[in-house]
């Protein structure tokens, strides 16, 4: 890393730690530390739609598809089998990638507007299955599901549970930043540029496409749980259109091609609403 990237990544870093310390302080009640807590998990989901829409360059709108699967995941887990929070997620992060790594190379070959829509059809999918199967409680979703706990401690406070979020997005920020370093990431800012070049001298553009799909499908799934950890409840329409909107105008706001700025725009859409 050059001088000047350090230098921009280390004041990044500092302004996070002030500006997340910080709002506690500023704004004490539960309506604000629940708007915190909101935009944290948003948070999440947008570092990895960064990853999918600035550097692998597909509009796959319907990834919060993958924050329902999370949510589900850990409610029913939690609620129907005593799982331990911390456990749930992880099993919901690995049943995300694992969904969407088969249907990644098939859906990633649409282009453009056709993409968007198949991407929003997949969602739709786990609407319908989110209503229609017997263990998700159908339209009525599924209730008491219980604070999230760290090793085993369940956290008492909303103010708790914000920070252990913001460490979560703070953690993923890390994940982004060390993909975008890497060769990984050059390739990827290749595929951005040009698909058709970066082919023409070796990168293998569907592979790294799929990478960054189960990627971003993972941190998706991870936003979810901490979604329903938060509201203690999950139903089909929590994480609907407008939340895929809400993702899509974060990363725009806080730019393509910003892993920081991901975070950021999540942050500003969540307050504006």
């Amino acid at each position: 890393m050059s001088g000047l990237a350090a230098r921009k990544s280390t004041l990044a870093l500092i302004a996070f730690v002030v500006l997340v310390g910080g709002f506690p302080l500023l704004f004490r009640n539960n309506y604000e530390i629940g708007v915190g807590i909101t935009a944290g998990a948003l948070a999440i989901g947008a570092v990895g739609f960064v990853l999918l829409l600035g550097y692998a360059h597909q509009l796959a709108a319907g990834q919060p598809a993958f924050c329902m699967i999370g949510g589900y995941a850990s409610g029913i887990l939690c609620v129907k089998f005593g799982w331990d929070p911390m456990a749930a997620l992880l099993v919901g992060a690995l049943l995300s990638m694992a969904i969407a790594y088969p249907i990644a190379a098939p859906m990633l070959k649409l282009r453009g507007f056709v993409l968007v829509m198949g991407s929003l059809a997949f969602q739709l999918i786990c609407v319908v299955l989110a209503f229609e199967l017997p263990f998700t409680g159908g339209a009525m979703g599924t209730y008491g599901i219980p604070r999230f706990a760290v090793f085993g401690i369940p956290l008492q406070s909303d103010i708790a549970f914000y920070f252990v979020v913001w460490a979560f997005v703070l953690v993923t920020i890390a994940i982004g930043l060390n993909i975008d370093r890497s060769r990984i990431g050059r390739a990827l800012k290749a595929i951005a540029i040009s698909e058709m070049t970066a082919g023409s001298v070796g990168i293998n553009t569907v592979k790294h496409k799929v990478q960054m799909f189960v990627v971003s499908a993972g941190m998706a799934s991870v936003s979810g749980s901490l979604f329903v950890h938060f509201l203690r409840a999950v139903d089909p329409t929590v994480f609907g259109f407008v939340f895929s909107l809400n993702l899509v105008i974060a990363v725009i706001v806080g730019g393509l091609m910003s892993i920081w700025g991901g975070a950021v725009g999540a942050a500003i859409v969540t307050a504006l609403r």
